[in-house]
């Protein structure tokens, strides 16, 4: 009686302790926080992205009949079309809050038509 108490107090006090890789909430697959990009040792928005959400740059396929649509998300830096996937090498590591994947439904919502292949934002310390 008294192993089958210990065990239950046991497994109620591991319960209650943070995660083992020390982070004390989940990460979101669809944000880059600023602490992620400090800790990564980007030195752009790209680089930031390429190590630690590589799958933001994954296409999309085709969402058009128009053969001239990328297949890529766009980038939008502080709710401003910037440009395409490239652009995020202009972007200093360092001077970024945030780096966001919208997808398709969510861009729509967001940016308006014209984004099937999604958005990138990109917010900034200001």
């Amino acid at each position: 009686m008294k192993t089958g108490l210990m065990a239950a107090a046991l497994l109620a006090l591991t319960a209650c302790l943070p995660p083992a890789n020390g982070r004390t909430h989940p990460r979101d697959p669809s944000r880059i926080t600023q602490d992620e990009i400090i800790a990564s040792l980007a030195v752009d928005a790209y680089d930031a992205v390429a190590k630690l959400r590589a799958n933001f740059f994954a296409s999309r396929g085709r969402t058009s009949f128009r053969t001239n649509e990328s297949t890529l998300p766009t980038v939008f830096v502080d709710g401003l079309k910037y440009g395409p996937i490239s652009t995020l090498k202009l972007i200093a590591a360092n001077e970024i809050e945030e780096i966001r994947l919208f997808r398709s439904w969510e861009a729509t919502t967001t940016y308006g038509t014209g984004f099937m292949s999604g958005v990138i934002a990109v917010t900034t310390r200001r």
